[in-house]
């Protein structure tokens, strides 16, 4: 081979393998990564459960009597200004005793109502009656059956005292004529206590001058 050929190959060789030299290599191609995806588990709420509403209890009326200052006269009719109960039950009135509550110490009885009532009356027997008469309310076990001390439970007892006048005043005068005496004739007089009498003029007024 000519030389100056040898110097023309040679020259395409170096040529050549410069620019193979520059070619980059191709960037390799990661393979796809598969991503996983945390998904967190949803814990339900706990649901919560009403309870019902109570419907609280009303609380019971504490038992209790009331007696105001009277005087007792034959009717035997005591006055009672208020009794509360929590039930049905029954007002009895005593006379007082040493002795637990018997029906032989018994003077009246009404039967009342639950809750408070007012105004109340009760007819005892006079000639039982102390100036101290035991107030006592019991509870009423039957409503159809008769009121027994022995047993009705006793939800309260107390004492008031009362001023007695169970004989009424009384006075009887007949129609009679009146001579120049003076003298009057009194039929029948009932007192409790000792005392006077006294005869008086007639007035429009109503009681006249003292004879």
């Amino acid at each position: 081979m000519p030389v100056q050929y040898r110097f023309i190959f040679l020259a395409l060789f170096i040529i050549l393998l410069v620019g193979c030299g520059e070619e980059l290599p191709p960037t390799p191609t990661s393979a796809p990564t598969a991503q996983a995806t945390a998904t967190a588990a949803v814990t339900p709420s706990p649901t919560a459960t009403l309870r019902p509403t109570e419907t609280p209890s009303p609380t019971p009326l504490p038992p209790a009597i009331n007696v105001p200052e009277q005087t007792v006269y034959g009717d035997g009719v005591v006055m009672v200004e208020s009794v509360t109960i929590p039930a049905d039950g029954w007002l009895a009135v005593y006379r007082q005793s040493q002795a637990e509550l018997s029906a032989d110490d018994l003077l009246g009885v009404i039967a009342v109502e639950a809750g408070e009532q007012q105004g109340l009356q009760v007819t005892i027997d006079g000639e039982k009656a102390t100036s101290v008469l035991q107030f006592a309310l019991h509870a009423q076990e039957n409503p159809t059956a008769e009121f027994d001390p022995a047993a009705s439970e006793l939800l309260l007892i107390t004492s008031f005292e009362v001023t007695l006048q169970l004989v009424e005043p009384q006075i009887v005068v007949n129609e009679q004529e009146v001579l120049e005496d003076g003298l009057v004739v009194v039929e029948q007089v009932v007192t409790e206590n000792a005392g006077w009498i006294g005869i008086h003029n007639q007035t429009a007024e109503g009681m006249g001058d003292l004879l």
